[in-house]
């Protein structure tokens, strides 16, 4: 499920997506949120499933997460990279992800003061 909430998103050029059990994701394309009505509501098993392949490279943060409630990390695909924050909500796991450029900007185009 995680990758086909993924693909859908690059498909659309979103920039952070939202995942939270019983609701279909949440994409922000624009600077407007909305809600992916072509994708499946997740489930508390589809957030289990997908908190397990984000964290599988991680196994310090799962803990971390199991005792403090919210954990940060990334996570690459062929495709693209993510900002992950995982964190608990309403006693439910919930997701932001953040779609990384995959193109390094040249310093001057950091517009980064003269040293």
């Amino acid at each position: 499920m995680l990758l086909e909430i993924l693909a859908k998103a690059k498909d659309e050029s979103v920039s952070d997506i939202h995942l939270k059990v019983g609701a279909k994701p949440f994409f922000r394309a624009h600077k407007k949120l909305y809600q992916e009505e072509s994708l499946q509501a997740i489930t508390e098993q589809d957030m289990q499933n997908i908190v397990q392949e984000l964290t599988k490279k991680y196994t310090a943060k799962l803990n971390e997460f199991n005792e403090k409630g919210e954990i940060d990390l990334s996570y690459e695909v062929e495709f693209s990279r993510y900002r992950v924050n995982i964190y608990k909500q309403k006693g439910y796991s919930a997701i932001a992800l953040r779609v990384l450029s995959n193109t390094i900007p040249k310093p001057e185009e950091l517009s980064l003061p003269n040293a």
